[in-house]
């Protein structure tokens, strides 16, 4: 096509990258236009399908359709993310684009000048898939919204960057990857202060029948904060606590009676 023109426009270069007059560059081929001299080749490096294109050059099972690209989500020089699934149980889909000893994905980092591929393993189901898009930061917990197609995920405090990824790239080509909406949150600890936890320790103690929330009290103050240790106590313990003293026979009768039960039920529990 003697007047045909390439042209790489600057929405299709990556940010990254420069090109010299002369020199030879692999594109591409994104559109054909007509311009006002003739049609014009739009080549592009930036388009994701730059980066199937080269997969599909490098990995002969994806050229020939035993492995399937199922998504990509790229932001051009910096990372991208591709998605693979086979049908074929003998062929790892990961394992084969990686190559051996990593030779196939390396030499496609070379030709996008060391941009940070991940492959990644397609699942049917959402929840594994976003789980091999986020990896290697471990996922808690998912809270999975269909209709809104979005997902709520706790990580540990300490895996949170990892999720999230510099400025928020690792969870944005997720979503982009996946078509969901995902956020993702520390997991909140509950650290507990002392009067929460004399205030958990009285309604453990209160279970026992015959035991008010009251003498529940006294006896978590005393330092029976577990059912183990009060059934531990002899009556002489709770005699020398003086807000229960006229009552520690009853109370120890009471004390006896669970500690019984409950030594009855773990027997008949098979």
């Amino acid at each position: 096509m003697e007047n045909t023109k390439l042209c790489c426009p600057n929405r299709e270069r990556v940010p990254t990258e420069e090109y010299q007059i002369g020199e030879r560059i692999r594109c591409y081929v994104k559109a054909v236009e007509s311009g006002p001299h003739g049609p014009e080749i739009i080549l592009s490096r930036a388009d994701p399908q730059f980066v199937i294109k080269l997969f599909q050059l490098e990995v002969s099972e994806i050229n020939d359709g035993t492995i399937e690209v199922k998504g990509i989500a790229r932001e051009p020089g910096f990372r991208t993310k591709l998605a693979v699934h086979t049908r074929d149980p003998k062929v790892d889909p990961v394992g084969a684009c990686v190559g051996l000893r990593g030779q196939r994905v390396k030499n496609i980092v070379r030709e996008l000048n060391n941009e940070k591929v991940d492959i990644i393993k397609w699942d049917p189901n959402i929840k594994n898939y976003i789980a091999n898009a986020l990896a290697p930061a471990q996922l808690k917990a998912f809270s999975v919204d269909e209709v809104r197609h979005r997902v709520k995920i706790m990580v540990a405090e300490d895996q949170l960057s990892l999720a999230i990824g510099k400025r928020g790239q690792n969870a944005r080509l997720t979503s982009k990857l996946t078509g969901w909406q995902i956020d993702i949150e520390p997991e909140t600890v509950v650290v507990f202060g002392f009067e929460e936890k004399v205030a958990q320790a009285v309604q453990t103690i209160a279970v026992v029948p015959g035991l008010t929330p009251e003498t529940a009290h006294v006896l978590v103050h005393a330092g029976f904060s577990t059912l183990e240790a009060l059934f531990q106590a002899e009556l002489s313990d709770l005699e020398q606590i003086e807000q229960i003293k006229s009552e520690a026979p009853v109370i120890m009768e009471a004390i006896k009676a669970e500690a019984a039960r409950r030594s009855v039920s773990k027997q008949e529990t098979p």
